[in-house]
């Protein structure tokens, strides 16, 4: 993300651009959007559409023109942008029309077995068909590419190829991982963080030839941990919980919000299989609750009377202010851009709305086997990063949670209200939190 930030000012001095270096905006934007930089997405659409001339896309000459995957890409209901960049689409939609998902299978196909297709184009190919809704065509390539793979996760630059591409193999673990074939998926990943050129891969000296800039690399990487993330959730839904007890701590502490606070609307983000809003639901009927999660699996398992749709912890497509209770209870962990995550939850909070966040402490972290990209976090962080928002904070402590006390120190909970016209919001009852 430092690199995508960074790279900002230089971008926008770059007068005239070129098709690739329009393409390479192009496929940054959504991607910007997904990890929770929508400003510098949008501030990126205002430059574009200032181009004075046309975009040129049409002289990309690659087997798959970036162009036609970002067209997919860039579609709302794909990553939940609303009309956040509407006139990109509209003007990508005008000047690259859509590929014919049989020839482009077959082109790809074909220019892979004569070893002429390079292997990023090879996953990005795939990546298409699988955005378009081809998901038989791109099985079957997938199929072809697995022959391939080596034992160690590694994938040729070309079919014929003795060389390693590290680009290619990120992106034919996001191609994988877009599939749901996260054995596959995982084995690549991991082959490109054993690689020894990996640590140079965001260099400014190509670590291999023909290699992208240090943006477009960034970029690649942080579509292959985007889609690592979706794969993973998905495919380990089944071990998610259905239920939580209502004397466990943490739900306790949800609980005891709707009852103190009367709050009309109520959102849990990162709900998981709603185990918390579907029993907040029925114990207090009255209010309307709304549900997100990027598992689509997950989200099956919610009632009507929840309104459930899938959207991220970086972007959760939920209207501004919405929420009188906004809580997110053990996932703020998984943003990874966990500041961004915060403004997000910040954002849906209405101006005298409340938002809690229980997570794990980052003292005990060591103690639970956990995902590589999960963060946790300490009490002073999170409360300095709240407070940034307009909250004055509480931060609970000795949390029971399944059976266990609370006294073992793994949870805490950042009760925030908001500050009304500048002036201290009212003190929370309590400073610690723990069922009998």
């Amino acid at each position: 993300m430092k690199i995508l930030r960074d790279s900002m000012p230089q971008i926008r001095d770059s007068h005239p651009l070129s098709a690739s270096e329009v393409a390479t905006l192009l496929r940054l934007m959504p991607l910007l959007i997904w990890w929770g930089e929508r400003e510098i997405a949008l501030s990126l659409e205002v430059y574009l559409l200032q181009q004075p001339r046309a975009w040129g896309l049409e002289t990309l000459s690659k087997t798959v023109p970036e162009s036609e995957l970002l067209t997919a890409s860039l579609k709302p209901e794909i990553l939940r942008q609303g009309d956040a960049l509407k006139q990109v689409r509209e003007r990508l939609a005008a000047e690259s029309p859509a590929h014919p998902c049989g020839e482009l299978a077959a082109t790809v196909e074909a220019a892979w077995r004569s070893g002429q297709l390079p292997s990023q184009q090879l996953g990005r190919g795939i990546k298409l068909l699988l955005t378009q809704g081809d998901r038989a065509s791109a099985e079957g390539l997938l199929q072809l590419a697995a022959a391939h793979q080596s034992e160690k996760g590694m994938f040729p630059e070309s079919a014929f190829s003795e060389r390693h591409c590290l680009t290619g193999l990120l992106e034919m673990a996001s191609a994988w991982f877009m599939a749901g074939d996260l054995k596959a998926g995982e084995a690549a990943y991991g082959a490109f963080l054993q690689s020894k050129g990996h640590k140079n891969f965001f260099g400014t000296v190509p670590a291999e030839k023909g290699g992208f800039s240090p943006l477009l690399r960034a970029a690649t990487f942080l579509e292959t941990l985007r889609d690592r993330v979706v794969c993973t959730f998905e495919a380990t839904a089944p071990r998610f919980p259905t239920q939580i007890a209502a004397d466990d701590g943490r739900f306790k502490i949800v609980d005891d919000l709707v009852a103190q606070y009367r709050p009309k609307v109520v959102a849990d983000i990162g709900c998981g299989k709603g185990r918390f809003i579907k029993l907040l639901k029925e114990r207090h009927p009255e209010i309307e609750a709304y549900a997100v999660d990027l598992s689509t699996t997950m989200l099956g398992e919610l009632p009507a009377s929840i309104h459930a749709s899938p959207g991220t912890l970086l972007n959760n497509g939920l209207p501004d202010g919405l929420a009188d209770l906004v809580f997110c209870v053990e996932a703020l962990e998984h943003a990874v851009n966990i500041q961004a995550g915060v403004r997000e939850l910040s954002r849906i909070t209405s101006p005298t709305g409340r938002l809690l966040i229980l997570d794990k402490d980052v003292r005990k972290l060591g103690s639970l086997q956990i995902c590589d990209w999960e963060q946790w976090f300490g009490k002073e962080t999170m409360t300095g990063w709240m407070e940034d928002h307009g909250f004055r904070v509480k931060v609970l402590d000795q949390i029971d949670h399944g059976g266990i006390s609370g006294t073992d120190g793994l949870f805490l909970a950042w009760v925030g209200e908001r500050k009304a016209h500048g002036q201290p919001a009212p003190l929370l009852k309590g400073t610690t939190h723990a069922s009998a």
